[in-house]
Formats: structure tokens, sequence, C-alpha cells
């Protein structure tokens, strides 16, 4: 082992790959590091430990990501794409051996006659292609979809099924979706449609809900999601459910509840997810008196109630600062959750808050001792989903510092959602409640 002083003023980053019992192990170190070892000033031992560590094996070295190699042909033909005359680069790629180009160059070839708008030298170099794979696909149907040309994407997008179905990805038949949603009436919208509603079953989920969330306007979002109901798609409750979080978050119970209208239109039900964001949505809007009636709703709708639905309740009473309200529904959550989903670290976050809110610093601080005691931090999507339901005045920067420093980026992966807190930042949490309570 290197000593301590001497790790402080190296620039190595030191990393074991194999457990120092077995006597194997593995170190890998920065070139700054490596260069700075084999230098004549340092002893012969650490001039070997250098020498040893450049020539690890690479499947144990960190490897820079891959970029893609073009070809020689690759690269007489790149120059040309930065052109603005569709004709030259047609000129040029009469001379050119097609099959000797890569896949991704033929993407960009295709875009550039996109881009310039020379839709009968697109088809021609397309026509021309030896292989056409899914991007090269997906590149022209996209590309008409832009322009608005439904009828010409319709014409393709069956060209595609009756080659390969395969080759229609969950990924095109969302960007598909999406044009339609943005350019509604289109002349050719309605076989567009027929053709989707060939694949439109087994397409995956995860893609077009991931699509709800980048869309801009609420009426764009909720004819995408009568489009995925027109194709065959089965549209669930967690999929309006998307489109209620969207209008939550613009603090709009209008539009949430809008949403929830298409969700009965479409002859669903709505479930615990819906009524967590519809309750979301009064909050942020200032309505907290209203969600009383919301709870009351979902109860004569018959919906499970989760323990997420409760954080939303006890979230919005804490911001209302009613103490009782925050023990009434901590009470009736008691009542009705399961023991499981009544520990839930999501529930009990909600509760320290909003006792925090309620200026009860001790019950916060109590709540907190409980799950440091049980061992059961809360994750980051409890964290965001407390925190993000609803709004917190003045200490509404405060909030947003705290979640950026646990995680920055907004959008949370599956992996992320998962993610238990650590000490230190279950510890940022209290002292965030604290702050909460001295206001």
């Amino acid at each position: 082992m290197l000593p301590r002083a001497l790790s402080r003023v190296l620039p190595a980053t030191v990393r074991v790959l194999s457990p120092l019992a077995s006597g194997t192990a593995s170190i890998s170190l920065s070139r700054p590091a490596v260069s700075l070892f084999a230098s004549p000033r340092f002893p012969p031992g650490l001039r070997a430990f250098a020498q040893e560590a450049r020539e690890a094996p690479k499947h144990k070295r960190r490897q820079p990501q891959r970029e893609h190699v073009l070809s020689e042909t690759d690269l007489a033909i790149e120059p040309l794409l930065a052109t603005a005359d569709a004709a030259q680069l047609q000129d040029a790629l009469a001379n050119v051996n097609l099959s000797e180009l890569t896949s991704p160059m033929h993407v960009r070839i295709l875009r550039t006659f996109e881009k310039l708008r020379d839709f009968k030298a697109l088809e021609e170099y397309f026509a021309s292609m030896p292989v056409r794979d899914e991007r090269a696909w997906a590149t022209v149907i996209w590309g008409y979809c832009i322009r608005g040309r439904m009828n010409t994407a319709a014409q393709h997008f069956e060209r595609l099924l009756a080659s390969d179905p395969k080759l229609a990805t969950s990924s095109l038949v969302s960007y598909i979706l999406q044009h339609l949603a943005i350019q509604p009436g289109r002349d050719g919208e309605q076989r567009l449609i027929a053709a989707l509603r060939q694949v439109g079953p087994a397409m995956s989920a995860f893609r077009l809900h991931d699509h709800i969330d980048c869309m801009e306007t609420f009426e764009v979002k909720e004819r995408f999601v009568r489009l995925m109901a027109a194709i065959d798609f089965p549209v669930s409750s967690f999929t309006v459910g998307r489109l209620m979080r969207a209008a939550s978050h613009s603090r709009s119970v209008h539009t949430a509840e809008r949403a929830m209208a298409l969700l009965v239109e479409l002859g669903l039900k709505p479930d615990a997810f819906c009524y967590t964001t519809l309750v979301e949505a009064h909050a942020r809007a200032g309505e907290v008196d209203q969600i009383a009636s919301v709870y009351a709703k979902s109860v004569a709708d018959g919906v499970e109630p989760t323990a997420l639905l409760f954080a939303a309740l006890v979230t919005a009473a804490g911001q209302a600062k009613d103490a009782a309200v925050v023990t009434q529904f901590l009470t009736e959550a008691d009542r009705v959750l399961s023991p499981e989903e009544r520990t839930a670290p999501c529930l009990a976050l909600a509760s320290m808050i909003a006792r925090g809110r309620c200026g009860q610093p001790q019950d916060a601080r109590r709540e907190a001792d409980d799950l440091k005691a049980r061992g059961v931090l809360p994750n980051v999507r409890d964290l965001f989903a407390v925190i993000g339901g609803g709004h917190f005045g003045q200490h509404e920067r405060a909030a947003g510092a705290l979640a950026a420093r646990i995680h920055k980026n907004k959008h949370l992966t599956p992996a992320d959602r998962k993610r238990v807190l650590t000490v230190d930042e279950f510890d940022a949490v209290v002292r965030f409640v604290d702050r909460l309570s001295q206001s």
C-alpha cells in the first residue's frame, strides 16, 4: 500500500479489482500517475509498480468510449454533406460503390437529402441502398412525417411491414404518433393509423410513455394518448396518469381533471396513481382544502390505497400547516394500509416533512430517528415524490437544491428510483426539515 501522504500528492486513481486476500490485487493508475512513477527520481520499486500497471490486461482497465470508425469511402463523401447542393452530392455518389459506405453514413446521407427537401433524390438513394436497416427506414419515414406528408410516410411504413415487420420498432412508432399528434388532420393520417394498428399491440410501453413526457402542451399529449388507443395499444390508467402528472407539475387542476375524464372515456378505471397525482395537482395549485374530497372520491371508487397516496395527502396537509389534518391522514393510513405499506419509507418521509412544516421539530426528529433505527431509508423516488408533491414557498429554492444534490437530473431512470439515500443525504433532508420548522 502507498503511504497516505504520498497518495495525497500523487494524481493517481487506485482501484482494487480483486480481493487483497487472494494476493492478486490488480490496481490501475491514471496516465499522469504512471508517468510520474516511471520518473528516474522514484525508487526502482515504484517504477516497477508503474510498469506493471501499464501492462495490466486491457479488460481490467477503463476503456474509452468507442467512436464510429469511418471507412475511406465515408471520409471521401463526408465533406459533401455540408453542401447546400443536392445535385453535387448525387454526382459524387454516382461514382461511389455504395456497399463500401457504412450504415451510419447511409443514414447521414438520407438526412442530408431530407434537410435539403430534395425528396426525389432521397427516394432514388434509398432505392439504391444495398441494405436498408431500421435506422434507414426510420430516417425516411420521419422525414416525411416532419414535413407533414403523412400519405407518403404511410406508403413507406406499409412497405416496411411487407419487407420485415421487426424493423417497426417502438421508437419509430412513437415518433410517428408524436408527429401525428403535433400535426392533426393531415392527409393520409387515417392510412398511417391503419398501418400502425398492425404493430400497435406489440409496442413497448416504456418507449411510448417516455415520449409523453417530452411533449410540450397538454393538448398534444392528449392527442398522443388517443392515437395510442386508436392503434390498439393497450392504454392503461398509468398512461393517463402520466398526463395527470404533467398537469400537476404545471399546477393546472383543470387539466388534471381533463385527463381523469379522458381515462373514463377510454373505459378505464382510475387507480391510486391517478388519485395521487390529482392530490399533488391540488397541492401545487394551493388548493389543499380539496384533498379530503379527492380522497373520499377514491374511496367511493373502490381504489385500493397506497403509501404513496397517503404520502401525497400528508404532504398537502403539511403544506397547509394543519397538524390536525396531518394526524388525521396518518391515523387513516394506519387503519386502511397493509403492515408493509404502513411502514413504507415514503410515508415516514412525508410525515417527517409535514411535521417540520407544522412547527413540530421534535416529532419530525422522532420520525427520522425511527427510520435510521429500522435501517430503512427512503429511496430517490420517495424523496422526489414528497418534495415534488407541493410547493415550499420561501423554501422552494432550498427544496430544489436538496433534490439537485441527491440527483442532478430531473428525469429518473428505473435504477435512480430504486437507489436508497445514503446516511449523509438523509442527514441533509433532516437539516432541511429543521429549516422548515424554524419558519
